[in-house]
């Protein structure tokens, strides 16, 4: 071994010219031997304590006075810890939440239609107190309303509508009587052109009739927290999505069973 590696350090070496010799490289010659020496050693090598040491000994600012250097330290290294660990948890109650902001035109003023209310109704939502919004955190997701048929859109959302996977875009969020809602713009079911890998789904614009048949509000605690890639095609009535997290569940039917 120690042979082949001082013949292909040669070799190596002499394609280049001499401004790119490295000469750092020929302590590959001596591995193989100490390997073979001392390579015992390594399974026997406390690796765990010289990492706590080297640690140990970063800690120790002052060595004349090496104990009242590290509790120094380890005050210190306390005191931030506390302050990391509280910021991580408000993040972790943001992310874990689902919240509307930045209210849209006339504050928020949104006048619902017969079907909105219709459905709204049927949810179970008070239609006295409408505001709108354009934002939502949804599980530390975010999704801005009105964004659809731009370049880039972070309206589109996927949820489970009908015991399947379905993709939709959000015009606007409502919060109605103390609930929040998204009034959504369905597509058609979703087609896998690389099936059976659902990565890449292709969907296309409903017609109005067949808008009508699907709910114009959904819940958003029935959005999936995931962002959705948008890419047009040439005829302006499909649309390749795909999700940048989770995967579509598909309704399948056996011997007459839906799954």
């Amino acid at each position: 071994m120690r042979e082949i590696l001082i013949r292909g350090l040669v070799l190596l070496e002499g394609s280049f010219p001499l401004a790119t010799l490295k000469p750092v490289l020929h302590h590959l010659v001596h591995h193989p031997r100490q390997v073979m020496r001392m390579g015992i050693l390594g399974w026997f090598a406390m690796w765990a304590f010289e990492r706590n040491n080297k640690k140990i000994k970063d800690m120790v600012r002052n060595p004349r006075h090496t104990l009242a250097s590290l509790a120094k330290s380890l005050r210190v290294n306390i005191a931030s810890r506390y302050t990391c660990l509280s910021e991580e948890s408000e993040s972790k109650i943001k992310n874990t939440t689902c919240y509307l902001m930045e209210r849209s035109k006339n504050n928020g003023f949104y006048l619902l239609s017969e079907r909105e209310m219709f459905d709204l109704e049927i949810l179970g939502a008070d239609t006295s107190n409408v505001r709108s919004y354009n934002i939502a955190r949804i599980l530390g997701c975010h999704f801005r309303a009105g964004e659809w048929g731009r370049r880039r859109c972070g309206s589109v959302i996927t949820t489970i509508y009908g015991g399947r996977s379905r993709y939709c875009y959000v015009k606007t969020f409502l919060r109605v009587g103390g609930k929040d809602f998204a009034r959504v713009q369905w597509l058609s079911i979703p087609e896998y052109p690389c099936s059976p890998n659902r990565l890449v789904v292709t969907v296309r614009m409903l017609s109005p009739e067949q808008q009508r048949r699907h709910r114009s509000v959904i819940s958003i605690d029935m959005i999936d927290p995931c962002t959705v890639a948008v890419i047009p095609n040439t005829d302006g009535i499909h649309f390749s999505m795909m999700r940048d997290r989770g995967y579509d569940r598909v309704r399948v039917c056996y011997f007459g069973r839906a799954i």
